[in-house]
């Protein structure tokens, strides 16, 4: 980007905005299922905003589909756009964000298109624990982020790191 701004993409579908709750068990079980997808969304809402609000206020742009798209916006071009113009993708791993037939997925592939060798473009952060197994390789060939602490400050760190070493290797 431009004048050396950065722009960063935060993948924060972990759970359902496209409509894909499982809605098989019917009742007060469904009730409950939807009731935990929600309280899923909201936990990797929050950490996902956190870290756009911290990478902001460290001189990042940082694209969040809800924050940036515009209503009546092609979703899909929207978001490969965003990624192709970006350089550096975080992706927040929890066991929905990998599940198949997740959008998340999808913007991995834009992400794998827009860079075949992730290393130094893709940071895996391990939101919430997760099956290796169901990891895609593209994030499992990287060190994955598992914050023992706040979520937060370990990736702009991370980020920071990053962007640090790429300043000393110019």
């Amino acid at each position: 980007a431009a004048d050396g701004e950065r722009r960063h993409v935060v993948d924060r579908r972990a759970a359902d905005q496209h409509g894909e709750i499982d809605r098989d068990v019917p009742g007060v079980e469904d009730q409950a299922r939807q009731q935990q997808h929600a309280d899923i969304w909201r936990l990797d809402l929050a950490a996902a905003d956190g870290i756009a609000i911290a990478l902001r206020n460290n001189g990042h742009t940082v694209f969040i589909d809800r924050d940036s798209l515009p209503a009546a916006v092609e979703y899909d071009d929207k978001v490969r756009k965003e990624i192709r113009n970006s350089d550096l993708l975080l992706f927040l791993i929890t066991p929905e964000a990998v599940a198949p037939r997740r959008y998340t997925l999808t913007e991995l592939k834009f992400a794998r298109q827009r860079w075949p060798k992730p290393q130094g473009r893709v940071i895996p952060v391990m939101l919430k624990d997760t099956p290796m197994a169901t990891i895609p390789p593209y994030l499992t060939s990287l060190n994955i982020i598992k914050p023992e602490g706040n979520i937060v400050a370990e990736v702009v760190s991370a980020i920071q790191e990053r962007r640090s070493s790429e300043r000393i290797g110019r």
